[in-house]
């Protein structure tokens, strides 16, 4: 984990004309892992309005163990996370 800037994953979204995304960064002492999804048509790399971020959830980890344990739980790969630029992260 890159503690200077957040890290990024696209993981599956909830239906097919989406794309859905995470990412952990650390604020204070937590870690916080914010999970949002938008509409597909918005290309990689362009960046997105927040009035066009759907399905917006915020959770928050007193460590990074328990943020990864949350995620591998879910089935998410978090060997994926990268800095956003390396991504396509939208936001």
């Amino acid at each position: 984990m890159m503690w200077r800037s957040p890290v990024v994953s696209e993981v599956k979204a909830s239906a097919t004309d989406r794309r859905a995304w995470i990412t952990l960064s650390r604020e204070e002492d937590q870690i916080v892992m914010v999970e949002f999804e938008h509409v597909k048509t918005l290309r990689s790399g362009q960046h997105i309005d927040p009035d066009e971020v759907l399905d917006r959830r915020v959770s928050r980890f007193a460590t990074l163990p328990e943020a990864i344990d949350a995620l591998t739980a879910r089935g998410i790969d978090t060997d994926r996370f990268d800095a956003p630029a390396k991504v396509g992260y939208p936001l």
